[in-house]
């Protein structure tokens, strides 16, 4: 954390502990794919870099595409109220930011969105709309979320710190999540210059009272216990506890490749059988001086061959030329970084079988769902984290479209998530499995029509009274 910024929180009372931070680089570090771990010298002291397969981003990349994907949708039980919210976030290009702060959480172990309206006016403590006035999401990873208060392990004010460049000059900018004797949030937006001065700009809001004690802000963590010691309520990698792993996946890969590097024919020659030629060079200071270099026989392109010795003597005996093919060890390759990316997969709560390679094919996890159990389990788990933040943002949404932009919408409708998991069960298998359901008597058709076509109870209600009106047969006789 930077000094300015830890110093303007310790003055307003909060004392903060930045040791947590360093985890965080750790993990960023093998999200961008090189550490200093991949960094070594060889004989001659020159550095070299590893070769690595970067499965630190795509294991923060699947859990992303796992959790939230094209089919997944946020729902209200209210048709008008629906309709508004998903406009909205179509025109904030939710389906495109989401994914991207599912794997900011995965790798730093948090992330959070913040929502943020632009150019609106404040007329004494109320919120009013402007011409220019506009939602806006925008998503931050651990490193710039400073949790201010902690209850029940739910971080409830929170400063967000960050940089900030206007007209060219450089600030700190922090924006503060707080609660009021009301128990509603204020957010200050405070702009620091290098010296720790508090600069104040005419088109950016000191602070703004929201009048709602929901919070304007949703932190996604991967749900499980961080063991981390210190960590104020900031969660941890989904791949804190297999930087091992990580690390064994890379010296397979590595050996691998190097085998290959260094796998090219070798070919000795006898002295005797290379002609040595004078070239003229130019040293580091500019002096021209005459060296000796040397012509191997495989470098005259009319190659001519002299017998020499006694013809008695077996060549292969005593060859003038040898040759050396290193070994490839292909098969034992495969099979090292096949066994260090299943403890990868196991560790990161993905199934021991989530990466694997047949015949240069890579298998998926629906073609081992039988094994997969550990897999969807952990996926509910984690699942149960982005539906909570899914809701606080719709309701956050919902609450501004309501109270600034005067909307004529209901602000408590309920939200639910539709949460797609055809990767793992067929989207058709579902159906037909909930069919099969609403036969016996166990689900609704109202049900169904929320689930598969994203219809809220109110939508599917009428849905199903224009069915029921169809199906009436009217006897034209009478």
């Amino acid at each position: 954390m930077n000094a300015i910024v830890k110093k303007f929180l310790n003055d307003r009372g909060f004392k903060t502990d930045d040791t947590y931070y360093n985890n965080i680089e750790l993990w960023e570090s093998y999200w961008e794919g090189k550490t200093d771990f991949h960094k070594y010298k060889d004989v001659d002291g020159n550095t070299r870099e590893m070769y690595s397969l970067g499965m630190a981003k795509r294991i923060a990349e699947d859990w992303a595409s796992i959790l939230w994907n094209e089919k997944s949708e946020i729902s209200v039980d209210n048709k008008r109220t629906n309709e508004l919210l998903k406009e909205q976030l179509k025109e904030i290009d939710f389906d495109d930011l989401f994914p991207k702060v599912i794997e900011k959480a995965f790798y730093s172990g948090t992330g959070a969105l913040i929502l943020r309206v632009r150019d609106v006016l404040q007329v004494g403590d109320t919120l009013v709309k402007g011409d220019k006035t506009r939602i806006e999401l925008h998503s931050v990873t651990a490193e710039k979320i400073v949790p201010l208060t902690i209850e029940n392990g739910v971080i409830t004010e929170v400063a967000f710190v960050s940089g900030a460049t206007i007209k060219g000059k450089k600030y700190h900018y922090v924006e503060l999540h707080t609660k009021n004797e009301e128990g509603n949030y204020v957010i200050e937006n405070v702009y620091l210059d290098e010296k720790g001065n508090e600069v104040t700009f005419e088109n950016v809001l000191r602070e703004i009272k929201t009048q709602s004690d929901k919070p304007w802000f949703v932190i996604i963590k991967p749900n499980n216990v961080n063991p981390i010691a210190n960590n104020n309520g900031l969660g941890a990698s989904i791949y804190a506890g297999a930087i091992d792993q990580l690390k064994a996946v890379d010296i397979a890969y590595n050996n691998f490749v190097r085998d290959f590097y260094l796998g090219g024919k070798k070919v000795f020659y006898n002295k005797s059988l290379i002609k040595m030629a004078t070239r003229k060079v130019r040293d580091e200071a500019g002096h021209e001086k005459t060296i000796q270099v040397p012509i191997y026989p495989d470098d005259v392109t009319k190659q001519q061959f002299l017998v020499v010795g006694d013809d008695t003597i077996n060549a292969n005996d005593n060859p003038e030329i040898r040759e050396y093919n290193p070994d490839l060890r292909v098969n034992d390759n495969e099979t090292g970084v096949q066994a260090f990316l299943d403890y990868l997969a196991f560790k990161c709560d993905l199934g021991s079988k989530r990466y694997r390679f047949d015949n240069g094919s890579v298998i998926t996890a629906t073609q081992y769902l039988g094994e997969q159990q550990d897999l969807i389990s952990n996926m509910n788990k984690h699942q149960k984290n982005v539906n909570k933040a899914l809701k606080g943002i719709a309701e956050a949404i919902l609450y501004v479209r309501k109270a600034i932009f005067k909307d004529n919408i209901k602000e408590d409708a309920n939200v639910t998530i539709l949460n797609d998991d055809g990767f793992m069960t067929p989207i058709e298998t579902q159906k037909e499995e909930f069919r099969n359901d609403i036969s016996l008597g166990l689900r609704s058709k109202t049900s169904y029509l929320m689930k598969f076509y994203g219809m809220s109870e109110e939508e599917a209600q009428e849905e199903l009274n224009r069915v029921n009106t169809e199906d009436i047969v009217v006897d034209e006789t009478e």
